[in-house]
């Protein structure tokens, strides 16, 4: 797969292909360039939260 040009010089695919480059090299953990390939491609993603005090975990609020 291509990168987009306009996409090289963000901040979070750069530090994603480094650590690329630095795993491919040198060896060591890949989870690094999961994380980091992760964190580029939902760059811009807002999280969303429940509302205080509602839980979604065990069904109870």
């Amino acid at each position: 797969m291509k990168l987009p040009k306009a996409e090289h010089s963000v901040p979070e695919w750069q530090a994603a292909m480094e650590a690329l480059i630095l795993v491919a090299e040198n060896g060591g953990p890949t989870m690094l360039v999961r994380i980091g390939v992760t964190r580029a491609l939902n760059r811009g993603h807002v999280r969303e939260f429940t509302e205080p005090g509602k839980s979604i975990i065990g069904g109870a609020g």
